[in-house]
């Protein structure tokens, strides 16, 4: 049986018809893996914009722990006397009053209240002005705060700074 010998020219056009569609599967695999990048890249982003705003809550709450600790050491006889303790609360469960160490937790709740979402504060001293101080606010929600049933970990809806002192 004789075997059937192509001329050249016929054989570059069966070349050319088998590698139909070739390149068109090259571009959507390569798009696909474009997208894939892409989306990677946006959920990485994301999660670096959602730390970022995190840990700058907690700088201003460390910011206005200071301040108020700060303020405290500048009046340190009402620290002694207990004017300054307060149980935590937000700016509208306090009067202000007519006293600097009044003014002082009124200025102080009002700035936790601008600068964290639904914060609060609490200070409490002894007689040997050992101070603590609490701030809470509730904190913006990562991705692993939230459990596999769709509740929210207790513990990541609110967040709590708190430091001791010995003014």
């Amino acid at each position: 049986m004789a075997v059937q010998q192509y001329p050249s020219h016929d054989r570059k056009k069966f070349c050319r018809i088998s590698q139909y569609g070739f390149s068109l599967i090259e571009v959507l695999i390569s798009m696909f893996i474009f997208a894939v990048g892409i989306l990677g890249a946006l959920s990485m982003q994301s999660l670096a914009l959602n730390t970022n705003s995190n840990a700058m809550q907690r700088s201003i709450a460390n910011i206005l722990a200071y301040d108020m600790f700060e303020r405290m050491i500048a009046n340190r006889d009402s620290v002694i006397d207990g004017s300054y303790n307060l149980s935590l609360s937000a700016l509208s469960d306090v009067s202000s009053g007519s006293n600097l160490a009044s003014q002082d937790i009124v200025d102080w709740l009002g700035s936790i209240n601008e600068w964290l979402p639904g914060g609060k504060g609490g200070v409490e001293c002894d007689s040997s002005a050992v101070c603590s101080l609490t701030i809470q606010w509730d904190a913006q929600l990562l991705k692993n705060d939230i459990e596999s049933d769709g509740t929210i970990d207790d513990d990541a809806k609110v967040k709590t700074l708190t430091m001791v002192s010995e003014l």
